[in-house]
């Protein structure tokens, strides 16, 4: 079986690795972004005291090439929601894949 280019990507074997074969990466086909992460049995981090929205932003930061976030986080807002994440990831996929509307 021939790897995609962005299952080439070191991040995403080393998720795949840490996932095991209960686990589920599904890689958006046009992007090359994560667009399914999950585990068939048990959960995709350990226990932990701190906020739902600290573990998955520590989980997006650990992981740059899985989600491809970096350029589109410097866009959004400091205080984001998942809309402005959404937007900015948006924006980020449309200039470099479309070039600067402006």
């Amino acid at each position: 079986m021939t790897l995609t280019k962005a299952e080439q990507r070191p991040d995403v074997g080393e998720l795949c690795e840490q996932l095991g074969i209960q686990g589920l990466l599904e890689l958006d086909p046009v992007t090359g972004t994560a667009c399914q992460v999950a585990k068939l049995e048990g959960y995709l981090t350990p226990p932990s005291g701190d906020s739902p929205e600290d573990i998955v932003r520590d989980q997006l930061c650990a992981r740059p090439d899985v989600f491809r976030l970096s350029d589109a986080m410097e866009l959004s807002p400091a205080n984001p929601c998942f809309l402005d994440q959404r937007n900015a990831i948006l924006q980020d996929h449309n200039v470099v894949n479309y070039g600067d509307p402006s």
